[in-house]
């Protein structure tokens, strides 16, 4: 049995299959919330918006007369944008096959792992790229190094030592980021759609990655954001308008690394009245070996579902730099 819907659905079956589906299990000592959402209709942001709305009316119907709920959430935006800030036009993607848009991609078993990074562990981790940073004489990047920097940088060195990739293999590190405050004029926050995109790190040799060490890795990953400006996102939405794809799995790096969802996701505010979540997890969808994604901390920090092969888990839970950063709740195996 699965906790979530639609769990083998990919996006083109949205013409016939629902496009958000909610699936309640009753537990012994609980209930769990299982949504599905087509992502060619909401990216994480507006999910969780839209989530969180809902929530937010079924606690004002539940409360007493008495003491009446004040909604506070904003009504979603549906106006769509264009790059020309008319009214967009519909995307169409002329093929007379869609079994050449559809993949549907059987992968491997993979092994997950949730694991928290408390404050201190993240701060120490941006304290040690900025030292070494400002070490390497590179002041800029040591100015501007962030949490996410950083702790992409442990995951993206950790990664690569887990696979044992050959000195001269190259690998890089992508990361979904998100369109709205970034586009000038920028989208409000509550657009309800999908204008989200990955970003990516120069391609580097494992060896060199390595080698430059956290501090490194970390103002790459900085970069690759920086860049992500008004005039690249609307150079990639042309670039698309002229030969449209669509992205699957397949396209992912196998030596790379991809960085998803986010701790701004206000995922434990998300109260239908049952009072606050005591974990929040996810499903089956965009999972590969290598990918990370980040979720708020229940009390704070950040906790990190990593999907990786089986024999890279293994090997990542002998990584002591690793471990060194991860929360004590969550201790590696022993070694034999």
């Amino acid at each position: 049995m699965s906790f979530f819907p639609l769990s083998d659905a990919v996006c083109y079956d949205g013409h016939e299959l629902p496009l958000f589906a909610v699936q309640v299990t009753e537990l012994a000592d609980g209930v769990f919330l299982g949504f599905a959402c087509n992502h060619a209709l909401v990216d994480g942001t507006a999910f969780w918006n839209f989530v969180n709305a809902w929530a937010e009316i079924t606690r004002a119907r539940l409360a007493p007369p008495e003491a009446p709920l004040a909604l506070t959430s904003r009504p979603p935006l549906f106006e769509r944008w264009s790059p020309d800030g008319g009214a967009a036009a519909p995307a169409i993607l002329r093929c007379a096959d869609p079994s050449v848009l559809v993949k549907r991609l059987w992968p491997p078993p993979m092994r997950e792992r949730m694991l928290h990074f408390s404050e201190e562990s993240l701060a120490a981790l941006k304290e040690r790229a900025r030292e070494e940073l400002l070490a390497a004489g590179d002041t800029a990047g040591a100015a501007s190094v962030t949490r996410f920097q950083a702790l992409t940088s442990l995951m993206w060195r950790a990664f690569t030592r887990a696979r044992r990739l050959a000195p001269d293999e190259e690998t890089v590190c992508r990361a979904s980021i998100n369109n709205r405050g970034r586009l000038r004029p920028p989208l409000p926050a509550e657009y309800f759609g999908s204008s989200v995109y990955a970003i990516s790190t120069e391609a580097v040799r494992a060896s060199d990655l390595l080698a430059r060490g956290h501090g490194w890795a970390a103002a790459a990953v900085g970069r690759a954001v920086t860049a992500h400006t008004d005039a690249d996102i609307r150079a990639r939405v042309a670039a698309w308008t002229a030969k449209p794809m669509v992205y699957t799995l397949r396209d992912f790096d196998p030596n790379g690394v991809w960085m998803g969802s986010s701790p701004r996701f206000d995922m434990y505010g998300c109260d239908f009245g049952w009072g606050k979540a005591l974990a929040a997890r996810s499903g089956k969808a965009n999972k590969c070996d290598g990918k990370a994604s980040l979720y708020p901390g229940r009390d704070g920090g950040i906790d990190v579902e990593v999907v990786m092969l089986p024999e890279h888990v293994a090997a990542l839970e002998q990584d002591e730099e690793f471990w060194a950063a991860v929360s004590p709740d969550a201790a590696p195996a022993t070694k034999e």
